[in-house]
């Protein structure tokens, strides 16, 4: 049975997630750090960071792989400064994220990656062996598999490289309608992780 709160109810704004986050007005300036990296203090992202680097990431994405808006891309990776990065870059392209668990083996991220049609995946060195295998698995290329993180590997992008700028306009993102993030649950530990949006 439903219950009401007996706080007051708050307003939700009629825009997109990316909108949201990056344009609308704050209490503090954008040169704020908003993101410090734990193991590396010196490391961070202020607004103004992060609203540049994703668009640019997200245009990157749209034109070096003619990606349109409702693709998929899979995140597999433990913790990062730069997860909010690639999930906003989704956010402003129109690109659904798909989080998959770090801890998944490869038949469990390369199910996943079949049943969520990603077209790419995003993981960092430590991962890599395994991501590629699980890549392949699903029919994904090498050249799909992007990097995060401070290590870069031969023959992969990091997501650094795959920036674009301009002033293109972004896609017209419906926030009644478009998905922007992916998530799947387990009902019990014996079943396939289900998608929920």
């Amino acid at each position: 049975m439903p219950l009401k709160s007996c706080w007051a109810n708050v307003p939700i704004p009629k825009t997109d997630v990316w909108t949201f986050c990056m344009e609308s007005p704050r209490d503090f300036p954008d040169e704020h750090r908003l993101l410090i990296d734990g193991e590396k203090p010196e490391n961070g992202y202020n607004s103004a960071e992060l609203r540049q680097l994703s668009s640019s990431l997200g245009r990157g994405l749209l034109h070096r792989f003619s990606w349109t808006k409702g693709d998929r891309l899979a995140l597999y990776t433990p913790n990062s400064i730069d997860i909010p990065v690639v999930i906003l870059a989704g956010l402003w392209a129109g690109i659904v994220i798909a989080p998959v668990s770090p801890d998944y083996k490869v038949d469990e991220l390369a199910q996943q990656l079949r049943d969520s049609q990603a077209k790419g995946l995003v993981t960092q060195p430590s991962h890599l062996n395994l991501a590629c295998e699980a890549a392949r698995k699903a029919g994904l290329k090498r050249e799909d598999v992007f990097l995060l993180g401070y290590d870069r590997e031969d023959g992969f992008h990091h997501w650094r490289d795959l920036m674009m700028d301009g002033d293109d306009a972004r896609p017209r993102i419906d926030p009644a309608e478009d998905v922007a993030l992916l998530m799947y649950s387990s009902v019990s530990k014996m079943s396939l992780p289900m998608s929920i949006i």
